[in-house]
């Protein structure tokens, strides 16, 4: 190949440097989000050791704060995959007890199910995995689902919405995301006018 031409297509320093500043930018956006929403669940729970209920919350964190663009951080996977798998966790739990072979059918179940509903997401497959191990009741289980995941989703609209990295639920949330959104103008603005 030319060597003029490959000279041409490869990014100037200032846009490399530009690429590089938008992805640290979002990479603080995403500290600050999932500090807040697993040290404040966290600091909820705590009482109740559940160690083991937030490693698929941090999965999640993961998901919707670093690809707020992929499917699986929408509203629908978000909470319809914990909801789905965290109800089969239960049922199996409650059905068939807590050997291996039991948690495998349960984490298989939950995975055709969330499939079939078109609610994947990755972290809620370890969800039944989670409430078997540690038999979870659900009113435990469905308290720290409630709480932490909808901590997420808000604090995950905000912060991406008002940094102007992702319109993160604008679909599903219109009204939100937009109040979002003119709050992202307003601070970008009182920024210009700072300038």
């Amino acid at each position: 190949m030319d060597p003029e031409l490959q000279k041409d297509d490869a990014p100037s320093p200032a846009s490399a440097a530009s690429a590089w500043q938008r992805r640290l930018a979002h990479g603080v956006v995403s500290w600050i989000g999932a500090f807040i929403v697993i040290g404040a669940t966290w600091e909820l729970f705590a009482e109740q050791n559940l160690v083991f209920a937030f490693a698929s919350l941090g999965g999640s964190a993961a998901i919707v704060f670093a690809m707020p663009d992929s499917p699986m951080a929408r509203a629908r996977s978000l909470f319809g995959g914990h909801a789905i798998a965290s109800g089969v966790g239960l049922l199996f739990n409650a059905t068939l007890g807590t050997d291996a072979w039991s948690i495998g059918i349960a984490m298989a179940t939950a995975l055709v199910a969330m499939q079939l509903t078109r609610t994947i997401h990755s972290p809620a497959g370890a969800d039944p995995i989670i409430i078997m191990t540690a038999e979870m009741g659900p009113p435990m289980v469905m308290l720290n689902l409630a709480v932490g995941l909808a901590l997420l989703w808000f604090v995950g609209m905000v912060l991406l919405n008002v940094a102007g990295i992702s319109p993160y639920s604008a679909r599903a949330y219109g009204v939100l995301a937009a109040a979002a959104k003119r709050a992202a103008g307003l601070v970008t603005r009182g920024r210009r006018a700072r300038s």
